[in-house]
């Protein structure tokens, strides 16, 4: 056989075996359905991880309104102890300086209830205040009251509000528990008697 017979003759070959001239596709090349499984894969990782983003971006939030809720009852409930402590001492001054011999009444707006709660008032008398723990301010002047308010009760409170107040001496103010709402301060027409707090 001669070489151009020979060479024909694998040329022919050739011919009848299209895919001897394809060339072999590289191991790396991915086929169209290991693509969209990539691209799905992909979308669903990008899909967790918004959803991780925006389940810390809620939490946070819901953490600073808590946070916040919880200034704004304290804030409320130390105005609470504040107006009744201011008017304890108004009605007591008004009584001096006017020489006053009837009865006194002042009215103390305060709200029924501080964030869906109600909240209880402690109003310690000077001479009771001196001897509890709680009013430690007072623990050394015979003319200076405690207010404690308070949610729920003292001992489970993480809030707890303490006013003081001052009244002249010889003035006394009645021990008492209290409730949110209106709360009436009398001044009996004896000055002798204790200045009276009472729900009105």
């Amino acid at each position: 056989m001669t070489k151009s017979t020979a060479k024909t003759s694998r040329e022919e070959k050739r011919e009848e075996n299209p895919a001897a001239r394809q060339p072999t596709r590289p191991s790396t090349w991915f086929s169209d359905t290991d693509r969209a499984v990539s691209e799905i894969s992909s979308y669903a990782i990008q899909l967790s991880l918004i959803v991780f983003l925006l389940g810390g971006f809620v939490t946070a939030a819901g953490a600073g309104a808590n946070f916040q809720t919880e200034v704004q009852k304290e804030n409320t409930l130390q105005e609470v102890g504040q107006d009744i402590s201011s008017q304890i001492q108004f009605v007591d001054r008004l009584a001096r300086e006017s020489a006053n011999t009837g009865v006194i009444r002042q009215r103390v707006v305060t709200p029924d209830r501080v964030g869906d709660n109600g909240y209880t008032i402690e109003v310690l008398s000077p001479s009771d205040a001196t001897s509890d723990s709680r009013c430690e301010g007072a623990a050394t002047a015979s003319t200076v009251g405690c207010i404690i308010v308070y949610q729920g009760t003292e001992a489970s409170t993480d809030v707890k509000i303490k006013t003081y107040y001052q009244v002249a001496p010889g003035t006394d103010v009645q021990t008492t528990t209290l409730t949110g709402g209106d709360i009436i301060i009398t001044r009996p027409a004896d000055a002798s008697q204790p200045i009276e707090l009472t729900n009105g």
